[in-house]
């Protein structure tokens, strides 16, 4: 994992909006400085926040993050892993109670949203980083002021510090747990043993004496079960005896009803038959007369209807003839609008002066030319301001250069002053052989100062001064490389912007060839846009004119057709006129005869209807006295249908009465008492069954509960031995194993560290007693003389708990690799001597990695360049810098 991008927002004494920028400490030693309670450490809260939801100094509330004077807090934390990147957000809102409220979190992957809550968030950085929050604190913060108390701790204290350092809390609770299931196991053991106990045994004798008494009763109750059938059989007997006797009584009386009904409806049709038959007398009369008298009646309602077919058309043709007068007089009326109208155009076209310019022909083409002309001369702005900003660049880097040849020729004379020192050191013998004023046979010098004080080398220097002089090569390249990207950049802009100004050129003489000013070429647009539009005005009021001339002589063709069609209708109404006096004078004459015949009436169709009725009305009385009379002959023939039908049936009851043979016995007293037999019975097999079914149950129980037992005591065996090596009520006991095991495996990675840390002079080792925590320092330098950690210098000490740190952090980095770490404090103890060479110790330790010391110590300002910055303000605030 690598950090690249921290910004947060109102984040403790941080008002405002801060960023840092980690890119730009890549593969670097920086220094996070400030004074005491500026918010050093809030730097790392809030990238702990961000990924975590919790902090190591607000424990489980980071909402407590916003400061106090303001509404909204953010961080945004961009980081990658492997080939990924990622960028997590965390933000809180104060509400308008000044509550805080919930907390909002979003993981994006890519630039690509994957988590927006905290469930998804938490399970997605699980996997990202596979690390949990405490693994990631120890991981990412050094352990070096932790270590260093160990170190200096007593051997009884010593397991309180380790406990503080390493992940053990899991291997107490495994030694607690352990403890407490073969606890639990015993508990459950000791219950069962009670329960067995608590078992009353039931002797198989009982069992099999109470299974016979049930199948006896068993039997003794099916017997009574037939008994009861047969006696419910007798009383449905007597019961069936009783209904025959009364269903027979019923019908002998509703026999003699059927009878009385019968002669009554023989009177009642009697007197149907005469009403019927004066009836069918009245309605042949009425019928001989009606069809002549209907005949007549139709020839007056036909001459009726041909008078008011007269009387309508004469209106419809009147109406028809209004209509089109009126159309005709719209017409006309039309045509002078028509015209006046056309009058009105032709004023409009002439008010329009319409004057052509031979330069408006060229217009469209010196469009897209003049857009094409703006654009270049942008295009050439811009390429300037490149090529003006390569050159201030060009010129800084030349200067750079310079400065880079000096210093490295400068460190070149150093380096070859320590080469030539280095070599009169490998002439030891040969110096000693040297006698003044004689020449020298490597040199040819005649004085030899170096025979008596030979040379110093410091050995460190000549390093240095050689990696130095490595770098700045490097960088010289690197300057050089972009100086000559810079020259080739510009060469190709200078060619870009050449073909640019050949292509302005060309387009301002198509404009003079024309003879339009390219600056006044706007003007010219809008004059063309002016005439463009005076054109399409004049085409549009033309169009019209011609369209209002086609409709006047439409309408006056219409209107020809009008005139024509009136003077027909007015002759079709002289003779509808003559046609309806004649017809009226032959109606007059045909109702004077009808009178005659019929009677008076008003109008002739209600008169028909009248006659009509009339004989409906004695059909319809004639009809229902032919149906009065069938449903009386129908009745009288039901009647004796089920007299036969209830005759029938007392015969049949009468036979079935005759097969029932019964004693005279109270048969419902003699259920009742076998019903209370079965009763009693039933309940003696119902308490017999539970006894069988208890004992049942406790010998099943009996057997389960032993079942359980012996696979509790296999169970308790294994948890019993597990409990000797490593259970314990406090668990301590595995706590220890678990850190002598961690201990070996920190030591072993922190004697890789420690082994260059101190320039392969020490290694750590550890006590081969279990039970004992003691580490010693084995000395490689001095005949690997094994010393404890006690006996360290300051440097010495600070170097072995820096390197205990990395081993911790290597230990818990599996599967992603840290490339950015903090050590928090444990300078301010240090000797200059010490500090120093502990500091280029970590700059060779941050090579493909970052690494940040968190101090307020003021000499590490001098010798760490690459600084963030909390500034403490007066009103309590803080503010971040990056140097």
């Amino acid at each position: 994992m690598k950090l690249e991008k921290l910004t947060i927002k109102n984040i403790n004494s941080f008002v405002g909006v801060k960023e840092i920028d980690f890119t730009k400490l890549e593969n670097e030693l920086f220094l996070i400085t400030g004074a005491t309670g500026s918010g050093k450490t809030t730097i790392f809260d809030a990238i702990c926040a961000v990924l975590y939801n919790k902090t190591p100094r607000l424990g489980g509330n980071p909402k407590e993050l916003l400061n106090n004077i303001s509404d909204e807090a953010y961080i945004k934390l961009t980081f990658s892993v492997a080939h990924d990147k990622f960028e997590a957000f965390w933000q809180v809102k104060r509400k308008k109670d000044k509550t805080i409220g919930n907390i909002k979190r979003i993981l994006y992957k890519n630039e690509t949203q994957i988590a927006d809550k905290t469930t998804e968030f938490e399970k997605e950085i699980s996997k990202i980083l596979n690390l949990g929050f405490e693994q990631f604190t120890k991981a990412i913060i050094l352990a070096q002021g932790e270590f260093d108390a160990f170190l200096k701790a007593k051997d009884n204290e010593k397991i309180d510090v380790l406990e503080k350092i390493l992940p053990i809390k899991e291997y107490e609770l495994i030694s607690k747990k352990i403890y407490f299931i073969k606890k639990e196991i015993e508990n459950s053991i000791m219950d069962i043993n009670k329960f067995i106990d608590d078992i009353e045994y039931q002797d198989k004798s009982i069992l099999d004496e109470n299974i016979l008494k049930e199948k006896s009763l068993k039997k003794d109750v099916a017997k009574l079960q037939t008994e009861l059938k047969n006696v419910e059989e007798k009383i449905k007997q007597v019961t069936l005896k009783n209904q025959l006797l009364k269903e027979n009584q019923k019908s002998g009386k509703e026999i003699k009803e059927l009878e009385n009904q019968n002669f009554n409806l023989e009177k009642e049709i009697v007197i149907i038959k005469k009403e019927f038959e004066k009836i069918e007398k009245e309605k042949k009369e009425f019928e001989k007369n009606l069809s002549n008298n209907l005949s007549e009646l139709d020839k007056a309602i036909d001459l009726k209807k041909v008078l008011y077919n007269l009387i309508n058309s004469k209106k419809e043709k009147n109406f028809q003839k209004d209509k089109f007068q009126k159309e005709t007089n719209d017409l006309i009326n039309i045509i002078e609008q028509n015209s006046n109208k056309i009058i009105n155009l032709n004023k409009s076209l002439n008010l329009l002066n319409i004057k052509n310019d031979e330069k408006f022909k060229y217009i469209q083409e010196l469009i897209s030319l003049k857009i094409e002309y703006d654009n270049l001369q942008k295009e050439q702005g811009e390429f300037n301001n490149s090529v003006n900003k390569n050159k201030g660049k060009n010129l800084e880097l030349v200067n750079k250069r310079a400065n880079l040849k000096n210093l490295i020729s400068k460190n070149s004379e150093i380096l070859e002053y320590l080469e030539a020192k280095i070599k009169v050191l490998k002439y030891e013998n040969d110096r000693e052989e040297l006698q003044n004023n004689k020449p020298c046979p490597l040199c040819g010098s005649l004085n030899h100062p170096y025979k008596t004080n030979a040379p110093k080398v410091d050995e460190k220097e000549y390093k240095e001064v050689q990696q130095q002089l490595k770098i700045d090569e490097k960088e010289l390249s690197k300057i050089q490389e972009e100086i000559s990207l810079i020259k080739k950049f510009n060469e190709e802009y200078n060619k870009k912007l050449e073909v640019i100004k050949n292509r302005i050129v060309e387009i301002e003489k198509t404009f003079e060839n024309k003879n339009i000013k390219i600056k006044k070429f706007e003007e010219l647009k809008d004059k063309k846009e002016e005439y463009d539009k005076k054109l399409e005005e004049k085409n549009r009021i033309e169009n019209e004119i011609k369209i209002l001339n086609t409709k006047i002589e439409e309408n006056s063709k219409v209107l020809d057709e009008k005139k024509n069609q009136l003077k027909e209708l007015e002759n079709e109404l002289s003779n509808l006129e003559l046609e309806l006096k004649e017809n009226k004078d032959k109606a007059v004459l045909l109702k004077k005869e009808l009178v005659k015949r019929v009677g008076e009436f008003d109008d002739v169709n209600l008169k028909k209807d009248e006659l009509l009725q009339k004989n409906q009305e004695l059909n319809k009385l004639y009809n229902q006295k032919q149906q009065l009379l069938n449903n009386k002959d129908n009745n009288i023939k039901t009647n004796n249908k089920l007299k036969e039908e209830k005759e029938k049936r007392v015969i049949q009851n009468h036979s079935k009465l005759e097969t029932i043979t019964i004693e005279d016995k109270d048969y419902e007293l003699l259920k009742r008492e076998i019903s209370e037999k079965i009763r009693n019975f039933s309940e003696e097999l119902g308490k017999i069954s539970q006894i069988i079914t208890n004992i049942q149950k406790d010998i099943q129980k009996f057997k389960e509960l032993n079942l359980k037992k012996e696979k509790l005591n296999k169970k308790l065996k294994l948890y019993t031995k597990l409990n000797d090596l490593v259970g314990s009520a406090d668990g301590k006991k595995f706590k220890k194993i678990a850190i002598n095991f961690m201990m070996q495996e920190l030591i072993y990675i922190a004697n890789i560290h420690l082994d260059k840390l101190s320039n392969q002079r020490y290694i750590f080792e550890v006590n081969e007693d279990i039970d004992k925590l003691d580490l010693f320092v084995v000395d490689k330098y001095n005949e690997n003389k094994k010393r404890g950690v006690a006996t360290l210098s300051g440097g010495e000490s600070f170097l072995a708990s820096l390197a205990l740190s990395f081993g911790l952090s290597d230990m818990i980095k599996q599967k992603v690799q840290i490339e950015t770490l903090f050590l928090d404090e444990g300078f301010g103890s240090l000797d200059n001597d010490t500090l120093s060479n502990s500091l280029n110790i970590l700059k060779d330790a941050s090579a493909g990695k970052m690494i940040g010391i968190i101090s307020h110590v003021d000499s590490l300002k001098e010798e760490i360049p690459k600084q963030i910055q909390v500034i403490k303000k007066a009103n309590g605030r803080s503010d971040l810098k990056i140097i």
